[in-house]
């Protein structure tokens, strides 16, 4: 799991925009608990970054995507 997306969740869950139904707190003490292993954000991807193209403008959205291409992962998403 990206860190780009708990950071995404924290945002929308500081402006009300997303209802868990669980704290924050919890949320990363079950990532923590079910050894979910966090990706950070390294320059390797925000130079992949640098070079996507610009199809939107959700920053969250397109450092994921950065990562998955350098880190040969697959994006799932629902939205």
């Amino acid at each position: 799991m990206s860190a780009v997306s708990l950071w995404e969740v924290t945002i929308k869950l500081q402006n009300s925009k997303l209802d868990l139904g669980i704290s924050l707190k919890d949320l990363f003490e079950f990532v923590d608990q079910n050894q979910i292993e966090i990706i950070p954000i390294n320059f390797e991807h925000l130079l992949q970054l640098s070079n996507l193209p610009v199809h939107h403008n959700n920053p969250f959205d397109r450092l994921i995507i950065a990562q998955a291409i350098s880190e040969n992962l697959v994006v799932i998403t629902r939205d």
